[in-house]
């Protein structure tokens, strides 16, 4: 069962469509066989993350399972810095042949080359 401080809570959600449209603008995209993440920094101390499942997927269950275990890897290994950013993971048809723990991991791994890209 969640515990109350690791819930995925709405101010770790990307809510609005001006969200997104920031995020696509301004933000770096980093490309995986499966999603495109991209990445923009934002004004808080704490990252949120959007989901974008097209139809192309498949049905809203398989839409739903995709969105469900993103948000779970995001929950379960956040990257604390001290800026936060906001994020737009975009799956592609060939998420579905992951399960979770390798959607996960190539999050993370993902994540962490940005992070030592904007580094340098």
């Amino acid at each position: 069962m969640v515990t109350r401080g690791e819930k995925f809570t709405r101010e770790h959600r990307l809510t609005t469509q001006s969200d997104f449209k920031r995020v696509y603008q301004v933000g770096k995209k980093l490309y995986s066989p499966f999603f495109i993440l991209y990445l923009a920094p934002n004004h808080l101390r704490h990252n949120r993350l959007g989901v974008v499942a097209s139809k192309k997927i498949g049905g809203s269950v398989v839409r739903n399972r995709i969105k469900r275990v993103v948000r779970e890897a995001f929950r379960r290994y956040p990257c604390q810095r001290e800026h936060g950013l906001d994020m737009v993971v975009v799956s592609s048809p060939s998420i579905v042949s992951l399960d979770g723990g390798q959607v996960a991991e190539l999050l993370i791994k993902k994540l962490n080359s940005y992070y030592q890209s904007e580094r340098v």
